[in-house]
């Protein structure tokens, strides 16, 4: 069975996603804007698919409310 080009591009976000964040976590705030810079793309690409889940849509408003934080304060930093 052929497999949804954009259900496969979604698992595979995923898959990056976890790859970044299993990594060690760092106490130097710049790398943490390194790593926020690194999985932005990847949480754009998934959220607008997780926000259509009902149980998971109340997350996914928190999850972005974080990255409008991390933005202002990863500004100017990667």
């Amino acid at each position: 069975m052929a497999t949804d080009p954009k259900h496969a591009e979604f698992l595979a976000n995923l898959d990056k996603l976890e790859q970044i964040l299993t990594k060690p976590a760092t106490k130097d705030l710049g790398q943490v804007c390194k790593v926020y810079a690194q999985i932005k793309p990847i949480l754009q690409a998934v959220l607008p698919v997780l926000e259509k889940i009902p149980a998971i849509g109340k997350i996914v408003l928190a999850i972005r409310l974080l990255m409008s934080i991390a933005d202002q304060f990863c500004k100017g930093q990667s």
